[in-house]
């Protein structure tokens, strides 16, 4: 058996075992018209199977022939095949399409209360232990989630690529590791295409595949842009605020629309004109941002 046959479902360990009649994702589109232009969509819900790459491309390319640019795709999936991730992955990648996970809601302790997947019915309150645990993306759709030039951040876990346990026991340990070995190889360099840190690839090849490390938040936010479209952004859209000047305008957001008597003057300038930053800094990129997808998508130029 080739290597690439044996590359096991990365997915999590409730899924290990996979039937012979799964059935795909659901994926569709969906466009939302606003005041200023129409915005295209692509959800992906559930597990990722053979298959599912190009399903996905299909209804990319048929948008595009029909001249929609589509900006998001939103990843509501606990795990699947690797290989389709990695398929979906690098279209994402090519397309310049952005990606969103589940939505998630904390305490100040930074712990998870509730997750939203885009409805009320598609949900989960870990304070009541109700909804629906799919309601995340974790696995194989975190390596899709990690191709997005920008990464909107909710609920993410990986956990390190395996064989199949029924392939995993036909070999002996010598040819095991060599088989794992080559696949965390190629999981690393997927990786680093996508410019993540050496540091979360480290995490997630150290956490066992019966596991899940959810990223933090602290992390969530290093992985908000790609590195090298973050830095396009900004050349051409200065009034970014740095990661202190961010940290400050929250601060002072709550109080400007909260606490307002506890506001001084000089507070409620600076909160202003961070306010207007921040809203330019949005206007210009969201511009930049459809003008490069518009490029890569209906004009079949720019592809990285």
């Amino acid at each position: 058996m080739r290597l690439q046959d044996q590359i096991g479902d990365f997915c999590r360990s409730s899924l290990m075992h996979f039937s012979s009649n799964l059935s795909a994702a659901d994926i569709t589109i969906n466009t939302i018209k606003t005041p200023d232009s129409d915005v295209t969509t692509i959800t992906l819900i559930g597990e990722i199977v053979k298959g599912d790459a190009e399903r996905f491309i299909k209804l990319l390319i048929d948008a595009n022939t029909n001249g929609a640019v589509v900006r998001v795709l939103n990843l509501y999936s606990r795990g699947g095949s690797t290989r389709e991730a990695f398929k979906i992955g690098r279209t994402v990648r090519k397309y310049g399409i952005n990606t969103a996970s589940p939505q998630s809601f904390k305490d100040a302790y930074g712990n998870v209360l509730f997750v939203s997947c885009g409805s009320k019915d598609f949900s989960f309150d870990f304070r009541t232990n109700i909804g629906n645990k799919d309601c995340e993306c974790a696995s194989a759709c975190a390596l899709i989630w990690a191709a997005g030039l920008e990464r909107h951040y909710g609920r993410v876990g990986f956990h390190r690529p395996y064989l199949r346990p029924e392939d995993m026991r036909e070999l002996e340990f010598s040819e095991a590791q060599t088989s794992q070995e080559s696949i965390f190889s190629e999981t690393r360099s997927y990786l680093i295409e996508m410019g993540l840190s050496e540091e979360l690839t480290n995490k997630m090849i150290s956490t066992a595949s019966k596991e899940i490390y959810f990223i933090n938040e602290e992390e969530a936010k290093a992985l908000n842009y790609d590195p090298a479209y973050d830095e396009w952004i900004i050349a051409r859209c200065p009034t970014k605020l740095t990661d202190s000047q961010n940290k400050r305008y929250i601060k002072l957001g709550v109080k400007y629309h909260f606490y307002p008597s506890q506001l001084t003057t000089n507070e409620a300038q600076q909160y202003r004109q961070m306010d207007a930053m921040f809203k330019e800094f949005g206007k210009c990129k969201n511009f930049y941002s459809k003008e490069m997808q518009i490029e890569r998508q209906l004009q079949k130029k720019g592809w990285w």
